[in-house]
């Protein structure tokens, strides 16, 4: 009789255990954030330097307007 109860204790536990562990794993997974290749390309870093013929084509270009 012993032996039935500790079993039903084990069991008891490790029941209590997987839905912790499933419910900590669905958590995880809607609370974790991952970026789609699209976004990456668009969070790349600009390139710092200016073109410089450019800036002169638009100041002749407002100067002319």
């Amino acid at each position: 009789m012993n032996i039935g109860k500790n079993f039903i204790v084990v069991l008891i536990l490790t029941l209590i255990t997987v839905i912790g562990w499933v419910s900590f794993e669905v958590y995880r997974s809607f609370n974790t954030s991952t970026i789609p290749s699209t976004a990456q390309e668009l969070i790349s870093p600009l390139n710092p330097n200016f073109d410089q013929d450019l800036v002169k084509k638009l100041k002749a270009n407002a100067n002319e307007n």
